[in-house]
């Protein structure tokens, strides 16, 4: 099955799961993500703001928002996304972004 084909059964599946239950996060965020791998950004936009409606504390939300923004080129915007994250959920990320970087590289 072609990959396109694929994203547009997924996205089905996320709209479906969020007419069902409109305050599950996950379906929001991954709907937002295949839409990020589509390059269709202003939907992944979109979802990301959605789970951030949910919980303001959602630090992947907010990273993969500023991730979006970034590669559109809006940089200040993304790091106004970055910036209104709670300090605790900063330190989380910046844990993985250590711990990732401290491992070796792929070859």
């Amino acid at each position: 099955m072609p990959r396109r084909k694929k994203w547009d059964l997924a996205l089905l599946s996320f709209d479906n799961a969020i007419r069902e239950k409109t305050e599950l996060r996950d379906a929001y965020y991954n709907k937002g993500y295949t839409y990020e791998l589509m390059q269709k950004y202003q939907e992944a936009l979109s979802c990301y703001n959605s789970v951030i409606a949910l919980d303001e504390n959602d630090a992947q939300s907010h990273y993969s928002k500023a991730s979006v923004l970034n590669e559109t080129g809006r940089y200040n915007e993304a790091l106004a996304s970055l910036e209104k994250l709670p300090r605790s959920c900063l330190t989380g990320l910046m844990r993985g972004i250590t711990k990732e970087s401290s491992m070796p590289k792929k070859r």
